[in-house]
C-alpha cells in the first residue's frame, strides 16, 4: 500500500512539498488541554467536543464534527501494510496529539510507523523549514517498532488516567528510544509541576500594561516546549488575569 501522512495541523498542510507523495490526515485537536475521559470512542470525542466548545469561541462544535471527528475516524481505518509518517514536533503540545495518534492506529494492521521530527534547531516547529528540508526530514522518519508504539500507546492510556509516574517512566523510555525527544522527560515533569503557568504568571507582572501579544511572543520566547498557541495561550492568560 501507499503512505499515509499524519499532519500536526493546518499550517503544515498547507505547505506539505507536492515531491512527498502519500494520503494527507491532519490532527486539529488540542488535547493537552481539557478533558480527556470517555469510555469508549463516541463518549471521548463527545466530551471533547463539548469542552472546546464552550472554552474556545472559535471554531465551534460545527468545526469538530466537519473538521476534526472525520480525520480521526479515517486514521482509525488507514489500509493495511500502509506507510505511516507521524508529522509531530518535539513540543508537548504536538505529542500529546502524537500520542493520540499512535493510540488510534490497529496493531494488527502491518502497516510500518515513522516519526518525522524535524531537526535541531527546529524540533519545535516545521515552519524554519524550506520544502527541500521537509522532504529530507521524512527521508529521516524515525523507524517506531512495535515495542515503541506500543510505549506510547501506554504512554497515552497513563495520560489520560492521571497516572503521571507512570506517564514519567514512559515518556523517559521514548526518549532514550528516539534521542530527539531527550528532553520530553524534563519538560513533561515541568509542566506537571505548572511551570508554564508560573512564567505565564511572571510575564504578566512585568508587563502592567496588560497587553497580551507581546507577553505571548515573550512565552513562545522563553518556553517553545509547550508549542502552546495563541488560542491556548490566552485562555490561560484571561484565567491568571482575572486572578492577579
Amino acid at each position: 500500500m501507499g503512505a499515509v501522512h499524519i499532519l500536526n495541523g493546518d499550517a503544515l498542510l498547507e505547505r506539505f512539498p507536492d515531491a512527498i507523495s502519500g494520503d494527507l490526515l491532519v490532527c486539529r485537536e488540542c488535547l493537552i488541554d481539557g478533558p480527556l475521559q470517555g469510555r469508549n470512542p463516541e463518549t471521548f470525542f463527545a466530551n471533547r467536543m463539548a469542552y472546546l466548545d464552550a472554552a474556545y469561541e472559535d471554531p465551534g462544535a460545527d468545526f469538530y464534527l466537519e473538521a476534526v471527528l472525520p480525520q480521526f475516524e479515517l486514521m482509525m481505518n488507514i489500509p493495511e501494510q500502509s506507510e505511516v509518517y507521524f508529522w509531530f514536533e518535539a513540543d508537548l503540545f504536538c505529542q500529546y496529539n502524537f500520542w493520540f495518534c499512535v493510540s488510534l492506529m490497529e496493531s494488527s494492521s502491518n502497516c510500518s510507523y515513522y516519526l518525522v521530527l524535524p531537526p535541531e534547531p527546529h524540533q519545535y516547529g516545521y515552519s524554519g523549514l524550506s520544502n527541500a528540508e521537509l522532504q529530507e526530514a521524512v527521508e529521516n522518519a524515525v523507524p517506531l517498532s512495535a515495542l515503541l508504539m506500543a510505549s506510547l500507546d501506554e504512554l497515552w492510556k497513563a495520560t489520560r488516567k492521571g497516572d503521571r509516574k507512570k506517564a514519567l517512566t514512559l515518556a523517559t523510555m521514548v526518549s532514550i528510544a528516539v534521542p530527539s525527544l531527550k528532553q520530553l522527560p524534563q519538560h513533561l515533569e515541568a509542566y506537571y509541576k505548572e511551570d508554564h503557568l508560573k512564567l505565564l504568571a511572571n510575564l504578566i507582572a512585568e508587563n502592567p500594561e496588560g497587553e497580551f501579544g507581546p507577553i505571548f511572543r515573550a512565552f513562545c520566547q522563553q518556553a517553545p516546549e509547550y508549542g502552546f498557541g495563541d488560542l491556548l495561550l490566552r485562555k490561560y492568560f484571561d484565567e491568571l488575569s482575572r486572578n492577579l
